[in-house]
């Protein structure tokens, strides 16, 4: 998708600037899902970002972007359902 941004500060940038104008949001951006590490790999951090990926779905967003860190044990295609598209080195990926 063009336009959206690359990172956090340029997302935050982006929508300062679109709230300024008057525009309608139509991208939701989740700055940071943490989980501590006394609750890893239960699927909490899965279960969060599919919340968000509904919540995005049911609403008027045409954008969801998720920073995600894949590890050994979980990867990129461990989190699509085949609306995620990955957009940089495996880090970010926007729905």
């Amino acid at each position: 998708m063009q336009g959206l941004p690359v990172g956090w500060a340029e997302g935050l940038v982006q929508g300062a600037e679109g709230y300024l104008r008057g525009d309608e949001p139509n991208t939701l951006m989740a700055l940071e899902i943490a989980i501590s590490p006394d609750h890893t790999g239960q699927g909490i951090s899965y279960t969060m970002l599919n919340a968000i990926r509904v919540h995005a779905k049911g609403s008027r967003f045409q954008a969801l972007i998720v920073a995600v860190r894949p590890s050994p044990e979980v990867t990129l295609s461990d989190y699509t359902d085949g609306t995620i598209l990955p957009l940089a080195a495996g880090r970010r990926v926007a729905v």
